[in-house]
């Protein structure tokens, strides 16, 4: 890994463009191309969250919407207990 020093330049330019809600790619782009640095989407992200400056979200993006614990199966496919020991065979004398 290679250890790369952002100037004062490539800061203030993520902060402005940051503000112009501009996505990461976008961001890194645009300071490589005024800079002529090699940045990419994920040296632009890793810096904003160091610095605190909150970076804007892609639509359409993973990070976007909540997660949720799938829900749990309808009570109708449930395993109730008289079921699930006749399943194993519990209820029927196979192990009375």
């Amino acid at each position: 890994m290679t250890i790369v020093r952002w100037t004062d330049e490539q800061n203030r330019l993520l902060r402005e463009l940051c503000g112009r809600k501009l996505v990461s790619d976008a961001i890194a782009a645009e300071i490589n191309r005024r800079t002529g640095s090699r940045f990419d989407k994920n040296a632009v992200i890793g810096r904003a969250r160091r610095a605190g400056i909150e970076l804007p979200i892609a639509a359409g993006s993973h990070g976007a919407a909540p997660r949720f614990r799938d829900a749990p199966a309808p009570a109708s496919k449930r395993y109730k207990p008289g079921r699930l020991l006749l399943r194993l065979g519990w209820l029927e004398g196979a192990f009375r």
